[in-house]
């Protein structure tokens, strides 16, 4: 790894680990910590994974993608910025955004590859089933009206519900019970608007 692309993940990493505006003030520990990276200076957003081609990294979070000049990786500079403020429902508004200006083509050769489940696994599940939630809700208010909002909440409790009922009843759960108890209940406080 060169030292443009250390500096730049040292930025990037501390971005992650600190809310965008008007989140909570309450910081998440980085996902990962290398002894080899350092705080240089604090980017607005946050940042979930970062590609690079030449001289710009392309960091995608929980609020979009950003695009970062790391020409000179001591001083990165924002020069774009995607706002997907439904994350695990960005393609989901991205496609109904791009129907309301136009059309959307469809190309049944185009191929690509997605590797599932990274954001879950990274996180754990009881952080990331909250975040898949809470962003369900805020792209339904975007873009459904109050009884289908309320009838999501609804049905998401129940759901909830159920699933904390019969979890100690299941012979074979693909996480550990506790966890999966965790991430119900606070999928639970979301849907009951309990938590932000």
């Amino acid at each position: 790894m060169g030292r443009r692309t250390l500096a730049v993940a040292a930025v990037i990493l501390v971005a992650a680990a600190v809310p965008a505006a008007g989140g909570s003030a309450d910081l998440e520990p980085p996902l990962a910590t290398s002894s080899n990276v350092h705080y240089l200076a604090h980017i607005p957003g946050t940042a979930a994974g970062m590609n690079f081609k030449d001289h710009y990294a392309y960091a995608s979070g929980w609020g979009g993608i950003m695009v970062l000049d790391i020409a000179q990786a001591d001083s990165p500079q924002v020069v774009g910025n995607l706002p997907l403020p439904h994350f695990e429902n960005e393609d989901v508004d991205l496609c109904a955004r791009l129907g309301d200006e136009g059309r959307i083509l469809y190309l049944p050769a185009a191929r690509f590859r997605h590797r599932g489940g990274e954001s879950a696994s990274r996180l754990g599940y009881d952080r990331f089933l909250p975040i898949f939630y809470r962003n369900a809700i805020r792209y339904r208010a975007a873009h459904y009206g109050a009884a289908a909002r309320l009838a999501y909440r609804l049905l998401l409790v129940k759901g909830m519900a159920l699933r904390l009922l019969v979890l100690p009843l299941r012979a074979d759960v693909p996480r550990p019970r506790p966890e999966a108890a965790r991430a119900y209940l606070r999928v639970l406080k979301v849907a009951l608007g309990l938590a932000a």
